[in-house]
């Protein structure tokens, strides 16, 4: 029954496209560019392209199947207002203009389609 359970959690976990994670603080107190997707159906870590900026405290969210990187803290403490996108299956982030409302910090985003 257990492993009847545990095929069918990884079979309905399959079918979700996975957990993101991007940017953040090291050990040390310093913004990295990581970015990370958890791959549901293997519950494995899979490495994604680097954004193109360092930063902590940001906001991230998805568009239309792309994944959107707002603001945060970079290295120095200062705060940014540049945007940033990886569109579903590209190489790399492409940089956007920068928020209208300026700089943002220790954000959340949200996105209604």
């Amino acid at each position: 029954v257990c492993r009847a359970a545990c095929a069918g959690a990884k079979e309905s976990l399959a079918t979700l496209p996975g957990l993101v994670v991007c940017g953040g603080q090291t050990g040390g107190g310093g913004p990295v560019s990581d970015v990370r997707r958890l791959n549901l159906a293997t519950l494995r870590w899979e490495t994604m392209p680097s954004l193109l900026l360092a930063r902590e405290d940001h906001a991230c969210c998805t568009v239309r199947g792309a994944l959107v990187v707002l603001g945060g803290e970079t290295s120095g403490g200062e705060v940014t207002s540049s945007v940033e996108m990886l569109l579903k299956g590209k190489e790399a982030f492409t940089a956007l203009p920068p928020l209208s409302c300026g700089e943002i910090t220790v954000a959340a985003a949200v996105t209604v389609e």
